[in-house]
């Protein structure tokens, strides 16, 4: 399922030429990426603050930047949906850096990432463990990307080979669960954790199944009721996810009930198995440091 865009993408030149008519840039990436150089100028809002900052005009042309495109799509998304004029640079910080722009020079340096990334709080193990170097190049291929939670957790093996295994038994499709509705709830898990990598990893691919209106609903932008396409089910995983998210968890026996109502023992268990998974992860990820992907 596909909609039209409520942003557009530039190139780092079509950028440029909007930031020297007035254009605010706004930076969603992390505060160590920041550090490590940024657009003079530009403002800093990391991601996870977007939807709630103050600092960003609303009566300005927006341009948000991070360091491939990823993020700072779903923050021109965010922003749109508020009534914005934004536009999102597409490859990031690195094509600007490529069409010759200028970038401040970096205030902080760090060897954590061995990828260049921005570090964690602690650093991986180095070298990795034998033992995991093989699992690790596979994760790596299937996700294209070099997945620091999973090198950071080689410091304490019991660890490393429960979330490997708590990854293998991720819920696939099953009934009336399809991939759909598994993907509107890994996102909505992410977003109510507000967990910048949670959201770029189950965010790949999201246009594919789910609509703009749809998202903006999973990132609380829309009221479910107003979103048509989602169907009674799929709103009531939505809200299910998010009670199981929230801090103390909000389960109440009404809303246990119509899940009970709604789906079999084997898709209600499949639900709740998938947003505690995602759960887990964004509180590991966070807890750890982790910097978002992309």
């Amino acid at each position: 399922m596909t909609t039209r865009r409520a942003y557009d993408e530039v190139s780092a030149d079509e950028a440029q030429a909007l930031l020297e008519h007035g254009a605010v840039l706004v930076d969603v990436r992390t505060r160590w990426e920041w550090d490590t150089g940024h657009v003079p100028g530009a403002v800093h809002v990391p991601l996870e603050r977007v939807r709630r900052s103050h600092a960003i005009p609303r009566d300005a042309q927006v341009v948000t930047i991070c360091r491939s495109g990823h993020r700072s799509a779903l923050a021109a998304r965010w922003l749109a949906r508020r009534g914005a004029r934004v536009v999102s640079v597409r490859g990031g910080l690195p094509a600007w850096v490529a069409a010759g722009h200028e970038v401040t020079a970096p205030r902080v340096r760090s060897a954590a990432s061995s990828d260049g990334g921005p570090p964690a709080f602690i650093a991986p193990p180095r070298p990795i463990p034998i033992a995991f170097r093989l699992p690790l190049r596979i994760v790596r291929r299937q996700t294209g990307m070099d997945v620091l939670p999973a090198r950071l957790l080689t410091w304490y093996p019991r660890a490393a080979v429960g979330a490997a295994a708590l990854e293998s038994t991720a819920a696939r499709p099953v009934g009336r669960v399809d991939a759909r509705m598994l993907k509107l709830v890994r996102m909505t898990v992410s977003f109510t954790a507000s967990c910048p990598f949670c959201i770029g990893l189950n965010g790949e691919g999201w246009e594919a199944l789910i609509s703009e209106e749809e998202l903006a609903a999973v990132q609380g932008l829309l009221d479910l009721a107003q979103v048509s396409s989602l169907d009674d089910r799929e709103r009531l995983a939505i809200r299910y996810a998010r009670a199981i998210s929230a801090t103390p968890i909000e389960v109440d026996t009404a809303l246990g009930t119509a899940v009970a109502a709604a789906f079999t023992e084997r898709e209600a268990v499949a639900l709740a198995a998938t947003a505690a998974q995602v759960n887990y992860w964004a509180r590991l990820i966070q807890g750890l440091g982790a910097p978002a992907p992309g």
